[in-house]
């Protein structure tokens, strides 16, 4: 082990730290300022500018690559020609590692 000079941190403070960033988090976007909360989402993303294909039903493919989320949590995806388009969870499966956006189909 590692020779500290910091006292160990109880798992009581560990928690009570967390939950008051969540609460100081939560009272910013209760009170409009959604930028701050976007922005410490945005640090955290892994997925910016990731290219993807969004594979369509008649075996056909669209490039796109990852802008981020919309105003409900949906992912935004750029498509080769500029467009921007809303990709929804409940009529795609997602596999990020293979950059793969596939709808599903009934």
């Amino acid at each position: 082990m590692p020779d500290s000079k910091l006292p160990l941190l109880k798992y009581e403070q560990f928690i009570a730290l967390i939950f008051n960033e969540i609460e100081r988090i939560l009272a910013e976007v209760q009170n409009g300022n959604f930028e701050t909360f976007y922005a410490l989402y945005y640090d955290l993303w892994l997925h910016s500018e990731q290219n993807v294909k969004i594979c369509l039903q008649n075996d056909q493919e669209k490039d796109a690559s990852i802008v981020g989320i919309d105003d409900y949590g949906f992912l935004k995806v750029k498509l080769a020609n500029g467009t921007i388009e809303t990709v929804q969870p409940d009529g795609n499966s997602f596999d990020m590692l293979k950059g793969l956006i596939v709808p599903k189909y009934n």
